[in-house]
């Protein structure tokens, strides 16, 4: 123990000074071939928690790194950067900012600083929408389109939160009715944008077609008078002589197209009237184009008179 006490305290100065030498050397030999280099644009390698969603593709940084003069040459490919992230680092819901933690691939290369990343995050949502019906082409000239029903009415959308909250309904994709001429039902997917989920994926269209009716009004149409009456001892006459009256119809676009002016007649049935006397009697109409109905008539009685014959 004396010996080795001997041996550090003689001559101590001397060795003292010998070992701060040393060190100097050390540290100026290690600073003339070692040095640092920033290395841009490496990779980084982004994991998101669940829920959450963001366009992580394509995010990189820069990343300082030492090391000796014939190692420090390296690619932004020989560093490995990565971020993980949950819903309790994100800042104001949104934004989330941290320091990759980053491996070089290279011995004697050591990272010495990493800049932090900016990631732009939102939270994954769901929200129920009504479905919008989408129709290719025009239905048959005689025909339109009088209801349409969605099973289901709804559809849940899941997404990005502020895409999600931008919707106010989901439009089907075309459902075919070029010359439609009934009611049919038509399984129709949901069309959405990309990176946004549906459930369920397609809906149930039930489209109610109804005949077109347009109306036409046809005016001073002559009055007919049937009269079965005439040949049992009495006269049947128009109280006020030859009477018009204005007539509508409805039908078809090609039923009311092939009116003509005789078309359409007007005639009131007496046959019935026995006694002597002057009655008021509805007028009725007929139609030789088929499809075409009657709405009104104006106006929609004639007085008749019925005389007895003199013998």
């Amino acid at each position: 123990m004396n010996r080795l006490y001997h041996l550090i305290i003689h001559d101590g100065l001397r060795k003292i000074i010998a070992l701060v030498l040393a060190v100097m050397l050390y540290f100026g030999i290690s600073l003339r071939i070692t040095q640092e280099r920033t290395i841009s644009n490496v990779p980084v390698k982004v994991t998101l928690a669940s829920g959450l969603v963001g366009d992580v593709s394509d995010v990189t940084t820069n990343v300082t790194v030492k090391g000796f003069d014939k190692n420090i040459d390296i690619a932004p490919g020989d560093l490995t950067a990565e971020v993980t992230v949950d819903h309790n680092n994100l800042v104001s819901g949104r934004t989330y900012i941290a320091e990759p933690s980053v491996i070089s691939s290279k011995s004697g290369v050591v990272v010495k600083k990493c800049d932090k990343v900016t990631l732009h995050l939102q939270k994954v949502v769901s929200r129920q929408l009504p479905v919008e019906v989408k129709y290719d082409g025009k239905p048959n000239a005689n025909f339109t389109v009088t209801g349409t029903a969605v099973i289901p009415e709804e559809v849940t959308v899941i997404g990005a939160e502020d895409v999600v909250n931008s919707m106010r309904v989901v439009v089907t994709s075309k459902v075919p009715l070029e010359d439609a001429a009934a009611s049919f039902e038509y399984k129709s997917a949901v069309s959405v944008m990309d990176d946004i989920k549906v459930e369920p994926a397609s809906v149930l269209v039930q489209t109610q077609m109804s005949r077109k009716f347009e109306p036409r009004a046809v005016k001073g149409v002559p009055v007919m008078l049937l009269s079965g009456a005439a040949g049992n001892g009495y006269s049947v006459e128009l109280a006020n002589g030859k009477v018009a009256v204005d007539i509508v119809v409805s039908g078809s676009p090609s039923a009311i197209a092939a009116i003509k002016n005789d078309s359409i007649k007007a005639f009131v049935d007496a046959s019935k009237v026995r006694s002597e006397s002057t009655r008021v009697l509805p007028v009725e109409c007929s139609s030789s184009v088929e499809g075409v109905v009657v709405r009104s008539v104006t106006p929609g009685t004639v007085a008749v008179k019925v005389t007895r014959l003199k013998k």
